[in-house]
């Protein structure tokens, strides 16, 4: 496991400025220069999460490797990706929102039926089907 900082230090004495939109912006006193230079500058950018606890804000971040990938397999048909899970099979379609009713509905039912046929073809056998 990585360290993201140089130590278990705590800095206290900090601003904390929320937006309207959720961005959170801690600004540390000036006087506090040497213990900043004692913790060190995150490798990385830490992805977590912030949550409300007892009136306080705690940032917890997310962890890593810690948990197998979420879809073991995917395949793209067309505009439509179909990932595949231990229990489930998901497809995502994304498509533009400039398309008129009729055409829209069109683009679905061609890619339904690409994805059944490519289903009934190879799909199936290569990225859903349990050896």
């Amino acid at each position: 496991m990585s360290k993201i900082f140089n130590s278990n230090e705590t800095l206290e004495m900090c601003d904390v400025k929320v937006s309207d939109n959720g961005r959170i912006e801690v600004t540390t006193k000036s006087y506090h220069r040497e213990e900043l230079e004692r913790l060190g500058k995150p490798a990385k950018t830490v992805r977590g999460r912030v949550k409300m606890e007892d009136w306080n804000l705690v940032f917890e971040p997310y962890a890593e490797a810690s948990r197998r990938p979420t879809f073991s397999k995917r395949a793209v048909v067309g505009s439509t990706t179909i990932a595949v899970t231990a229990e489930n099979v998901k497809l995502s379609l994304v498509v533009s929102r400039n398309y008129t009713k009729e055409m829209l509905t069109r683009l679905i039912e061609a890619e339904v039926e690409e994805v059944v046929r490519r289903l009934r073809e190879d799909l199936y056998d290569s990225i859903i089907r349990v050896a």
